[in-house]
């Protein structure tokens, strides 16, 4: 990982960004999915 970093620190910043994009997202879905059980409850 280092060795291809210090190669091409473009590469290594974009796998970064990627991965935070990735938690976001499943941040994201967990707060979809609390949602909906908090609406279903409510019925």
């Amino acid at each position: 990982m280092s060795k291809m970093n210090k190669k091409c620190p473009v590469c290594g910043f974009n796998h970064i960004i990627k991965k935070e994009k990735e938690m976001e997202n499943e941040a994201f879905n967990v707060e979809i999915v609390s949602l909906t059980l908090n609406i279903l409850q409510t019925f």
